[in-house]
């Protein structure tokens, strides 16, 4: 996560705001998702570290050759510091899906107005070199057309700690939130700049004992609808930043709806189509 989370201050007192309904899935305090149960989940990994089966950063496959993920993840970085890994379940058993695969960055596209101090239009794009190969395992998702409505459950996931400054997960696991009014959510966090009504372009959400924590930066947060008998997916937001792992105050994402034509501007008119995002449930 970022703002104050990454710099670990201590979680403030706060008054819960929301509580997704339903079982936990969850990346702190939850459940490990099927493999390749969201086809479009990638994991950004560094090129420059021993360490080279962690997660940096999650992000989401928006076209064959574009990434969409959180500019606080890549600001700074060169395109040869990172690769984006599609198809992946398990980080410690490289190939197990039969899908893992690797792919080299062109060009990374951080937001124009992206402020580090706060977070603001926290959200990249990434170019790379050569088109992923897609497949039932390896698949693209679209973004939302309109803001996610308060008290809708939403869902994240990603590789991250399982705790605030825990051990990383090494199989991806997600949690399912609930999205809370941007009104309230900028009370609730009053030292960070939210910006409310028409000019919201962030969303938030909570759930108790159940979050997104370090490393799951840039991943999706998805609605979920039942068609035909099936899970389909929509990118609603982008892991941007929290108080702590699973505190008491709700955590703030880039909302996607609000930065279609930027991510248009970056990527070109969407390949995907109209009914990506379909979730693999066995």
């Amino acid at each position: 996560m970022g703002w104050i989370r990454r710099i670990g201050s201590a979680v403030a007192a706060g008054v819960l705001v929301a509580s997704a309904g339903g079982p936990a899935h969850a990346i702190v305090g939850g459940l490990e998702t099927e493999v390749n149960e969201y086809p479009f989940m990638v994991a950004l990994v560094r090129t420059n570290t021993q360490d080279h089966e962690a997660a940096w950063c999650g992000g989401s496959l928006i076209t064959a050759r574009h990434i969409l993920t959180a500019a606080h993840c890549v600001a700074g970085m060169g395109a040869g510091e990172l690769r984006v890994r599609v198809g992946e379940h398990d980080l410690d058993s490289p190939g197990e899906t039969g899908a893992t695969a690797e792919y080299d960055i062109e060009k990374i596209m951080v937001h124009e107005q992206f402020n580090r101090r706060q977070y603001a239009n926290d959200i990249a794009v990434l170019e790379l070199k050569k088109k992923v190969a897609i497949s039932a395992s390896v698949g693209l998702i679209r973004g939302a057309e309109h803001p996610t409505q308060p008290n809708t459950v939403v869902r994240a996931m990603g590789w991250g700690t399982t705790q605030f400054w825990g051990q990383e997960s090494a199989v991806l696991m997600s949690a399912d939130l609930g999205v809370v009014a941007i009104e309230q959510c900028a009370k609730q966090l009053p030292d960070v700049s939210i910006p409310t009504g028409d000019q919201a372009r962030q969303m938030c959400t909570y759930a108790q004992n159940r979050a997104t924590c370090h490393y799951d930066d840039g991943g999706p947060v998805i609605s979920l609808a039942l068609i035909n008998g099936r899970l389909r997916a929509t990118l609603e937001g982008i892991i941007s930043s929290g108080v702590g792992c699973g505190g008491s105050k709700p955590e703030v994402h880039t909302m996607v709806s609000a930065y279609k034509s930027w991510i248009a501007s970056k990527t070109g008119p969407s390949e995907a189509p109209a009914d990506a995002g379909w979730v693999n449930r066995r």
